[in-house]
């Protein structure tokens, strides 16, 4: 996996580079300055919400949103940024070339480095380390905290919380839970890691009202 500080540095240059008056970057345009095809067409549901591709016979790179899934602007709005990365870093471009076509699903969730990383940029971009400084200011964040970065960057409460968790200073667990209640994952801040190892929390019954 590539170096997480170099990503994240990557990402927000772009981020204010293409930004908007919310403070972070806008994907489209991003994409489109830099000579990358984008559509937004149907291509079933169940299927891929993002996919990037490299057309060899014209030398070049698109990107795609599949508008038959039904999600939230905000998380399409990551989808977008997630694909960024694919066609915007150069080991993911070096892939692209190899593989010709990748489809994604961005959810928080996967051991594959190449959709981390795609994540890790994603997050970066749509919410800056120094934006979320400035919308949080001095202080302990809270779940309101949260909901507030998100509304004012127009990102997924999602990628909001793990941007304030790896922003913000504090001891922080962030728990995605399954429909059923178990946990989907855990991501821990600071010393929380060793009291509360990952997965030690399998169940929201486990939790302390």
């Amino acid at each position: 996996m590539s170096d997480p500080e170099t990503l994240a540095r990557q990402a927000e240059y772009l981020a204010y580079e293409y930004s908007t008056n919310r403070g972070g970057g806008d994907p489209v345009t991003a994409i489109q300055e830099e000579a990358i095809t984008y559509k937004e067409i149907g291509f079933g549901i169940g299927k891929f919400e993002g996919a990037s591709r490299y057309r060899r016979e014209k030398n070049r790179f698109e990107v795609f949103i599949n508008t038959d899934i039904e999600t939230t602007s905000e998380r399409r709005q990551f989808t977008r940024s997630h694909e960024l990365a694919h066609v915007q870093l150069t080991p993911h471009r070096d892939l692209l070339r190899q593989v010709i076509t990748h489809r994604s699903s961005p959810e928080f969730n996967t051991d594959t480095d190449i959709e981390r990383e795609a994540e890790l940029f994603a997050g970066h971009f749509l919410a800056p380390t120094k934006r979320v400084k400035k919308i949080v200011g001095s202080g302990y964040w809270t779940a309101e905290t949260i909901l507030d970065v998100a509304s004012q960057l127009e990102c997924s409460r999602l990628c909001a919380a793990i941007r304030c968790q790896q922003a913000l200073q504090g001891e922080s667990a962030l728990i995605k839970w399954n429909p059923d209640g178990t946990a989907q994952w855990q991501k821990m801040a600071n010393s929380w890691w060793e009291q509360l190892p990952s997965r030690s929390i399998r169940h929201q019954q486990a939790l302390v009202r």
